[in-house]
């Protein structure tokens, strides 16, 4: 269980002279500055599978996320979504059966406090498995009332009010993207698009987050048909993909370019679109 990818690859820190150093698990950490970076895969002994070193990371990344909004005077809820998304790969839930307990987390969140402590909750509140939403957020409310510095933009995490979704398809009818579209609170708008390949049992093959379709249409060649789809269909065709993505029992070894980082995001976003909608037939 290493620790989960940093948004796309992304560095935590600008680059510095890396120390290398090896623990005694086995594992080759890079220092840079205050901050490290997992350079291996690594186990933790089967006596203590939770130990509080994953926890420590989990905590030292929301604390670099902080730094980084620090340092530019702004928040791109887009670097934050993804985040909060990705440290769910690090947590145990059905896709990560070997992560550390929602609970373990959010006691650690407790202890840490602070603005840590609250995107730590914050990002489980919202992206995290089902049934810790609920404790997460108790949690989180405990860390608001005991601490004064907890930064308000965590209240942005997950808000999104469906606009649009649209399906954009090669014209041989070989490669498909969908795109669904939301507003967040403060007026931004933002796209969550899902590759699919119709021919390879409809499943789904990428993720993003990026801009919204809207400020795509000028990229769209002539080989290209793009089609507006209702959110409810919208739902349903990712849905589709995503159970095929599954069923296809490669969901987890598949093409590198599938950003299981978002899978958290994708589902909770899909959560918030109307359901009834229709499929094609794969």
């Amino acid at each position: 269980m290493g620790r989960p990818k940093r948004r796309g690859g992304g560095r935590v820190t600008p680059k510095k002279k890396r120390v290398h150093f090896d623990d005694e698990l086995g594992s080759d950490f890079v220092f840079q500055d205050r901050d490290y970076r997992d350079e291996a895969q690594w186990q933790l002994p089967d006596a203590d599978p939770h130990s509080g070193f994953q926890l420590n990371l989990l905590a030292r990344d929301a604390e670099c996320v902080l730094e980084e909004i620090s340092a530019s005077g702004t928040v791109d809820m887009n670097e934050v979504d993804y985040w909060s998304s990705a440290i769910q790969t690090a947590i145990v839930s059905t896709r990560s059966p070997d992560g550390v307990e929602p609970s373990a987390v959010l006691t650690h969140a407790e202890r840490v406090g602070g603005a840590v402590g609250a995107v730590l909750a914050a990002a489980v509140a919202v992206y995290g498995p089902p049934d810790a939403r609920p404790r997460a957020r108790r949690r989180l409310r405990r860390i608001r009332e005991s601490h004064a510095d907890v930064p308000a933009w965590i209240e942005m995490l997950g808000k999104a009010e469906p606009l649009r979704a649209t399906s954009t398809t090669d014209r041989w009818g070989e490669h498909c993207e969908v795109c669904i579209d939301s507003r967040r609170p403060d007026g931004t708008e933002h796209g969550v698009s899902v590759s699919i390949e119709p021919f390879y049992s409809g499943m789904a093959t990428r993720f993003t987050l990026g801009a919204p379709s809207t400020q795509r249409a000028t990229t769209v060649s002539k080989d290209q048909i793009v089609e507006e789809l209702s959110l409810a269909d919208g739902r349903a065709v990712v849905t589709v993909s995503l159970e095929a993505r599954v069923g296809s029992g490669i969901a987890e070894d598949g093409p590198a370019d599938l950003d299981d980082d978002l899978w958290a995001l994708l589902e909770q976003r899909l959560e918030l679109l109307p359901d009834g909608g229709r499929a094609p037939d794969a």
